[in-house]
């Protein structure tokens, strides 16, 4: 079974999949792995330089959080203002996606081999471009000023407190240009495939939305 949760950034995809993964892990007999798609962008970003040197397939890694580990604190040295721009630079390279596409469909494969599982994949174009055949296609959304208010939230509890209209001004221009990019635009909410489903958090807790989730799938 394959799952994948795409929407527009800062909308919650990560934290959504990783409390999905864990939810069907502790539920169901099989086992579900996560990989969000846009962790792994980062990490070919900052080892670009070297794509000659080193296989996408090792950068790729599946997590059932059977075991607990804080994610954003093992990924936190992706998340600075030079990876985002070496990021949205290599992103626009048709070669680079198709490779590290490719990669993420043969790992499946190879892992689906050895014993029968699920997966969560997260990002912008997962039911669009990796995985159209998917079991399930979910798109998450939250408008632009509940997406701005969380992220106020977010940087509160570090200690920087941010402008809620610049983050939100900054939130909309974003939606923007992923919308009109030439390769793997994302869809919006207006223009998704009938085959997806929408769901909408705005007002709901983290907890709430993944019970949205679970109303739909069937394992």
């Amino acid at each position: 079974m394959i799952i994948t949760i795409d929407g527009p950034a800062g909308v919650g995809k990560t934290t959504i999949g990783i409390k999905l993964t864990q939810t069907l892990n502790s539920t169901s007999k099989k086992t579900f792995y996560f990989l969000d798609t846009g962790l792994l962008y980062r990490l070919v970003a900052i080892n670009y330089e070297k794509l000659d040197r080193f296989n996408i397939a090792d950068l790729i890694q599946f997590e059932d959080f059977r075991k607990e580990i804080n994610y954003e604190e093992k990924y936190s040295f992706l998340y600075t203002e030079e990876v985002a721009v070496k990021t949205s630079k290599i992103s626009q390279i048709k070669e680079v996606r198709e490779k590290i596409n490719d990669e993420i469909r043969k790992k499946v494969k190879t892992t689906k081999a050895k014993h029968d599982c699920g997966f969560i994949f997260t990002g912008r174009d997962c039911g669009t471009v990796i995985f159209p055949e998917a079991d399930y296609k979910f798109y998450l959304y939250a408008s632009p000023y509940e997406r701005a208010k969380r992220r106020i939230k977010q940087y509160e509890k570090l200690g920087k407190p941010q402008d809620l209209n610049q983050i939100l001004h900054s939130i909309i221009q974003r939606d923007e240009e992923d919308s009109k990019r030439q390769i793997a635009p994302l869809p919006t909410i207006h223009n998704l495939p009938k085959d997806f489903i929408i769901i909408i958090s705005d007002n709901l807790t983290i907890e709430q939305t993944v019970q949205k989730f679970l109303e739909y799938i069937k394992i």
